[in-house]
């Protein structure tokens, strides 16, 4: 029996050819799902091997990348195929801005940031907060964006400690001209917002793994589950003590850190792709040996469609 590679190139629809020659049946197998793949394989007397699964920029989610025995190869009747099948994309950061503010205001706006069409705009904000004698802990009441406007929702707040930690998103269908994505809290403080576009990526941060984490001291760290393959993790956080270097997790990147002279810690970081949902993924950044300051630390999923 002769097993061709599959021949990869387009999202057609499965095709099976069966030709006698000298007693041995030929099959070519286009792109295709798992389900049909496996049709195709014990229907022509093989039986399925082994399934791992590979992340592709190219084969949607769900499709057969590459099989084993390869192109070519003669194998008798029930011999097993292995197949890789592609778990889709990590979602593209299409861009990055940020704005790091000392100024004691109710309001902070991104530099310009453009979107295509299809795009995840997500805003991280930490701010500072005043003291506890005389007014109430900052939040984030608003963001928004000038030219035309996208409905912006909070996804995850951290502030039991002082300061705030916050994650909003919006979704754009169309294209949109550079915008300024503008933060209002409720406080007049020092701030910092770090907005990232993605393409690739869910519409909607509703059902996205998000945690809250604080604590009076130690190692800002906050842990979630991802909910599908190739996700990517982001956190943003605060330190109210003082101003600090973070240094992240192994494999794990700094994207935005900022000492206000009012002597806080604010930041965000990030993960690479996680290959597989159901993954526990911690967001940790560490300081020094002691590590005495409070902290608030928020993170979410940003997952493919």
């Amino acid at each position: 029996m002769w097993l061709p590679l599959p021949h990869l190139l387009n999202a057609i629809p499965i095709q099976i050819d069966f030709l006698y020659r000298t007693g041995l049946f030929a099959i070519a197998i286009s792109i295709v799902s798992l389900a049909v793949a496996t049709a195709s394989i014990t229907g022509a007397g093989l039986v399925v091997g082994t399934v791992t699964t590979q992340s592709s920029a190219i084969f949607p989610a769900g499709t057969v990348i590459t099989q084993d025995p390869v192109a070519g190869k003669k194998v008798p009747l029930a011999s097993a195929v292995n197949l890789v099948v592609s778990t889709g994309a990590v979602p593209t950061i299409a861009a990055t801005v940020t704005r790091n503010s000392s100024v004691q205001a109710t309001t902070v706006a991104s530099p310009l940031i453009a979107a295509a069409a299809n795009t995840l705009l997500v805003a991280f904000v930490s701010t500072d907060a005043p003291d506890p004698c005389c007014a109430p802990n900052t939040v984030v009441n608003t963001v928004t964006n000038n030219g035309t406007a996208l409905t912006w929702t909070r996804a995850v707040r951290s502030n039991v400690q002082l300061g705030t930690s916050e994650i909003w998103w919006a979704f754009t269908p169309v294209a949109h001209v550079a915008m300024n994505v503008t933060a209002t809290t409720n406080n007049p403080a020092a701030s910092s917002m770090t907005v990232m576009a993605f393409t690739g990526a869910a519409s909607s941060l509703v059902g996205a793994a998000s945690v809250a984490a604080n604590a009076t001291s130690g190692a800002p760290s906050a842990t979630l589950v991802t909910t599908r393959a190739n996700s990517l993790v982001i956190g943003v956080g605060t330190d109210w003590d003082a101003p600090r270097v973070m240094t992240p997790a192994a494999g794990q990147t700094i994207v935005n850190q900022f000492n206000p002279t009012v002597g806080d810690t604010y930041w965000t970081q990030r993960t690479n792709g996680i290959p597989a949902a159901g993954t526990s993924v911690t967001i940790r950044s560490t300081y020094g040996a002691t590590m005495p300051d409070r902290w608030n630390l928020a993170a979410i999923e940003i997952r493919q469609p």
